[in-house]
């Protein structure tokens, strides 16, 4: 239960594998709920870092693959938002970070991330888990 911004907690996730190969992808379910209705179409982005920092996979979108902006979910709401995120060829073998979070996509500022004790997490990203990549 982290809360993105004011008006979105992330209430859970779906990571069928948490083991990938280079080329290969990793799919990801978010649970977002709408908390309150929102005025900006928010951009969700989903990285993959290795243990060097760099980011071996990404992908960021619109909830719903672009289909269901931010900007009509409905106070109450939960949304099933699905993500294959791409795994770099050159990812080497190792242990893997997957962060997700929001964004404007006008401005580039991510929304404020908090845990359910109110702390702020770092980078305004959350932890969603460790993934294995093999060669």
């Amino acid at each position: 239960n982290v809360t993105i911004g004011e008006s979105v907690r992330l209430r859970g996730y779906d990571l069928p594998s948490a083991a990938a190969s280079p080329g290969g992808t990793l799919a990801l379910t978010l649970y977002w709920e709408c908390l309150a209705p929102l005025e900006t179409s928010y951009t969700v982005f989903v990285h993959l870092l290795g243990p060097d920092g760099k980011t071996y996979g990404q992908q960021d979108s619109v909830p719903w693959q672009g289909r269901l902006p931010t900007t009509h979910w409905v106070a109450g709401e939960v949304i099933a938002d699905e993500y294959a995120v791409p795994v770099s060829q050159d990812a080497p073998a190792g242990a893997y970070t997957l962060l997700v979070g929001m964004y404007d996509l006008q401005t580039g500022m991510r929304l404020a991330a908090v845990d359910s004790d109110g702390t702020p997490l770092a980078d305004n990203s959350v932890l969603i888990g460790q993934v294995t990549i093999h060669d």
